[in-house]
């Protein structure tokens, strides 16, 4: 499960089978409250904004393919490691056990997103090119 302090908005996770995208976050006395779009399997438009339940999130594991199919290309020097082009070599995820980027575990999609925006990197990552996560 994801907990709601790891996030920030824009990042992906799942609710229930279906993608969501954060768009808001706020607190009150139970807890971080959670809004996000609902993309629901094997569709593109979104539903509407709707209240995600914080307990109820499971974080997207981050992969070799999803990297590839978000503009990571493997290096040519480091067989594990994987570089965007908009970020430069310095900026490389490294896929062992768990993926790393500068000292950083990123095992979720989530948590990627995180440490880009606290490097000030405008790399997006589309979740909508996977119907079947």
């Amino acid at each position: 499960m994801v907990n709601s302090k790891e996030l920030m908005i824009g990042d992906w996770v799942k609710s229930k089978k279906d993608l969501a995208k954060v768009t808001a976050l706020y607190k009150e006395n139970d807890g971080i409250h959670v809004e996000g779009n609902v993309f629901a399997e094997n569709e593109t438009s979104v539903d509407d904004e709707v209240s995600l339940i914080p307990n109820g999130l499971e974080p997207i594991p981050l992969t070799a393919v999803l990297l590839e199919k978000n503009g990571w290309l493997k290096d040519e020097c480091e067989p594990n490691a994987y570089v965007h082009p908009k970020l430069g070599t310095g900026n490389k995820i490294f896929i062992k056990d768990v993926p790393v980027i500068h000292d950083f575990e990123v095992p979720y999609v989530h948590l990627l997103q995180n440490v880009l925006t606290l490097l000030d990197e405008n790399i997006t990552i589309d979740m909508l090119i996977f119907h079947n996560l």
